[in-house]
């Protein structure tokens, strides 16, 4: 996700690429539903194994996967941000190019 938005931020300089940025932020707007509604069903992945845990079925979290869990709601905002960042950076490519 973070690759896609720093793509869609940069500025177009080239009508094709313009053409090729608005297509690619339509695809992922469209799809930000979809990106979106993973989240739940990881946090009650999670919320299930460490309930397991409790019960003495011992299931260890990397530390990679509790700071992972824990940005979720982090990264999931940079992502909209950066959307919204695309998108202006889109526009004003868009007017500059005219």
């Amino acid at each position: 996700m973070q690759e896609t938005v720093e793509e869609l931020k940069q500025n177009c300089t080239k009508l094709e690429q313009l053409k090729r940025n608005r297509e690619r932020y339509a695809e992922v707007r469209s799809k930000e539903h979809l990106l979106e509604a993973r989240i739940q069903p990881i946090r009650l992945k999670f919320a299930y194994i460490m309930d397991d845990d409790k019960q003495g079925q011992v299931v260890e979290f990397t530390e990679l996967d509790k700071m992972l869990l824990a940005s979720l709601d982090e990264n999931w905002a940079k992502f909209k941000k950066g959307m919204n960042d695309a998108h202006t950076v889109i526009q004003n490519s868009s007017r500059d190019l005219k």
